[in-house]
Order: C-alpha cells, then structure tokens, then sequence
C-alpha cells in the first residue's frame, strides 16, 4: 500500500511506551506520530503531556491518539490498513516487568531468580503481541515492527509461526554505560571515547545491574 507520508504508530503508551513517546516527540522534524492505547483516557491524557512537554523546547511535532483494543485482530487491522504506519512500535503488555517483584521475597526466591526466570511469565507478553502480528498479516500493510515486549523470547517464538516483528529492543544497552564509565576510569580517557559492542540475554542485563 503506497503512502504519502511516512508515520510512527506507538501501541501501548504504559510506563516504557510513554518513556518512547517522550523521547520521540523531542526529535526535531520527526515524522507523523500516532499514538495508541486500550485505556483511551489514559492515551488521550499521555498523548497531550508529550505534546505540551516537547513544546517546552520549541517543538510541535504531529501526534494525535487513536483508542485499540488489540484483542479484537479485525478492528485492530482495520485501523492499521487506515493509518498505513511506516513503523509499528509495540509497547504492549498484559504485565509490566515489575510486578514478578511483588512477590513474597521468599516465594521468589523459589520460583524466580533461581529457577523458571520470567518464563512462567512471558505469555503475558506474548498474548497481545501475537495478536497485533496478526492483525498486521491480516490488514496487509508494508511496515516494519519493533517488538518492546519481551523480544528475546517473544520475537523468535513468533518466527515460528510465521509472525516475526522486524527487531525487538536491548536490554543488555542498559549495561554499556556502566562499561563506558568503567573503562573511561582505567583508562583515563572520555566516557564519549569508549565504544562497546555487546551482544547477551536479558537475563545478564537484569542481574548484571542489580547484583
């Protein structure tokens, strides 16, 4: 499907997907932006903070907010076959990253760090992002997707079944300051000077920064 102007649609505007929008907005002479999410009070409501903070630094990039429910694969292509997005950020969930941390510290203790990790939990990630891959196949879009949502597992379980997004995000860039900052003092040369190349799983990312 050709399209006149190239947009970035962000599905799940929640604790990372805000973070994303804020950063996005600031970009000079960014494209459209479209924003995305089940809460629609919520979306509306992020969706307008973004836009007024980034004028704060004399930027008015094009944003505007469209409620989903990605649990409903006909609508949700519907609306992405409507909008025909360049790029499709996934940001949704159906449990954010800190709540296996409510645990009682010794049912964790069991259950988590030193057994199952976070598989137990990842078809919580899983459920919505499989539907959006669907909804994609189904609404017949060129465009690329970027997985937020758990991809070491997430993107290459749905590779199996033919619904890969195109990349997922890094966990383990959380790392490459601490590394940076390291070497910067052994070294006694600028942070700014130190490049790191590093490939892990999110599980070295997660204990690595906190342990």
């Amino acid at each position: 499907m050709a399209r006149e102007r190239e947009k970035i649609m962000l599905i799940g505007i929640g604790e990372l997907g805000g973070i994303i929008l804020e950063y996005m907005c600031r970009i000079p002479n960014i494209c459209e932006i479209i924003t995305a999410d089940a809460n629609p009070d919520w979306g509306f409501r992020k969706t307008n903070s973004a836009i007024e903070g980034a004028s704060y630094m004399g930027l008015y990039p094009h944003i505007h907010f469209h409620p989903i429910d990605v649990l409903n694969i006909e609508r949700t292509a519907e609306l992405l076959r409507k909008i025909n997005p360049t790029i499709i950020c996934n940001g949704t969930t159906l449990q954010s990253w800190w709540v296996v941390n409510e645990l009682p510290p010794e049912v964790n203790a069991r259950i988590y760090k030193d057994r199952c990790g976070i598989g137990p939990w990842a078809a919580m990630h899983l459920a919505l992002t499989s539907k959006l891959m669907k909804a994609v196949k189904m609404s017949g879009i060129d465009t690329y997707v970027i997985n937020t949502s758990y991809p070491d597992v997430i993107n290459p379980s749905l590779a199996r079944v033919g619904m890969p997004p195109t990349v997922g995000v890094g966990n383990m860039d959380l790392a490459v300051p601490y590394i940076q900052k390291a070497a910067s003092e052994i070294l006694n040369a600028p942070m700014s000077n130190v490049g790191v190349e590093l490939i892990a799983h999110h599980y070295h990312a997660y204990y690595w920064c906190r342990y």
